[in-house]
């Protein structure tokens, strides 16, 4: 998926958040390190950027109990209400890693 600073999968006007503080930059560029909450936003942020997740001991991706997943619902209403004021995806450049 193309990203940089100003886009993600062809879908400009993103912004990024790490641990619910909003960055600069070109994102691909993250170090990423353990248990970060990433956040990509593209048209208008939700009310609240989450800035931690309960992630449960011994497992990556497994929710806690009780707790849903929330970072791929996020990135797809976000794509949706993009789409719905009419903001069209461009075209993917590509990688340049």
């Amino acid at each position: 998926m193309y990203l940089d600073s100003h886009s993600i999968g062809g879908y400009s006007g993103l912004k990024w958040y790490v641990n619910g503080k909003q960055q600069t930059g070109n994102p691909a560029d993250l170090v990423l390190k353990p248990h970060q909450e990433i956040a990509f936003v593209v048209g208008r942020p939700p009310a609240k950027i989450p800035s931690s997740y309960a992630f449960p001991a011994g497992g990556v991706g497994v929710p806690a109990a009780g707790l849903e997943p929330h970072a791929p619902a996020s990135a797809s209403l976000a794509m949706r209400a993009s789409r719905r004021r009419g903001l069209r995806p461009r075209a993917p450049v590509g990688l340049d890693r």
